[in-house]
C-alpha cells in the first residue's frame, strides 16, 4: 500500500510542474509590455491570473502530497527528508506569494522571477519525494 501511495504522490507532483506552458505564455507577454512601459492586455492578465492559481494549487496539492507520506510513515517526521520537504513547501509557498504581489503591482519581471521559484521549488519537492 505504502508503494502504491508513493507512486500516486509521484504522479501528482509529475502533473504539478505541467504549469510552465502556462506560465510562459502569461509573463512572455507580460515581459514584452512591462518592458514597453505598456499596460498589461486583459489576456495576459488572465494568463497571469490562471498561472498564478494553478501554481496554487500546486503548492497545495503537494502539502497535501507531503502530509499523506508523513502519516503512513514514508517520511518520517523531523527527519532530514522531512526538514528538506518542508523547506522546499516553503520556497514555493513564497514564490507563489511573491508572484501575487508582484502581479497586483503590474511588475511582469518578478512575477516571472517569482513563479520560477515556485516551479523550481515543486520541481524539488517531487525530487525529495522520489529519493532525491
Amino acid at each position: 500500500m505504502k508503494r502504491l501511495l508513493v507512486a500516486v504522490v509521484a504522479l501528482a507532483l509529475a502533473a504539478c510542474t505541467t504549469g510552465e506552458a502556462v506560465r510562459s505564455a502569461g509573463s512572455i507577454a507580460a515581459s514584452a509590455a512591462d518592458a514597453a512601459g505598456v499596460p498589461v492586455p486583459a489576456t495576459t492578465s488572465a494568463l497571469a491570473e490562471k498561472a498564478l492559481t494553478l501554481a496554487a494549487k500546486a503548492v497545495d496539492a503537494a502539502a497535501l502530497s507531503a502530509s499523506a507520506l508523513v502519516r503512513v510513515g514514508v517520511i518520517e517526521p523531523g527527519s532530514p527528508t522531512a526538514l528538506r520537504l518542508a523547506g522546499a513547501l516553503d520556497t514555493a509557498r513564497d514564490g507563489v506569494n511573491a508572484a501575487a504581489l508582484a502581479r497586483e503591482a503590474g511588475n511582469a519581471t518578478t512575477y516571472s522571477a517569482a513563479l520560477d521559484k515556485a516551479t523550481a521549488a515543486l520541481a524539488a519537492i517531487a525530487a525529495i519525494i522520489n529519493g532525491g
